[in-house]
């Protein structure tokens, strides 16, 4: 599991669309963090649009991580 945290001025925005990169969204209100975990090993862009209801401003962002699976007999 990948935890995802918007830090700073994130705070004025109160709808989060999380596109975790592996075809699943998940939209989030009132919170800066979201959980995601991935099937399969590989490169994946997120991104993550930010919408304030009082000004309808969308603010995208964009990341790319890289997952490595981990053995289960390695945890």
């Amino acid at each position: 599991m990948v935890k995802f945290t918007l830090n700073g001025g994130a705070s004025i925005y109160d709808t989060f669309l999380w596109n975790f990169g592996d075809a699943t969204t998940r939209s989030v209100l009132n919170a800066k963090t979201a959980f995601h975990t991935y099937i399969y090993p590989g490169q994946f862009e997120v991104t993550v649009n930010l919408t304030s209801s009082s000004s309808r401003n969308v603010l995208p962002i964009n990341v790319v991580i890289i997952l490595t699976v981990v053995s289960t007999s390695d945890v």
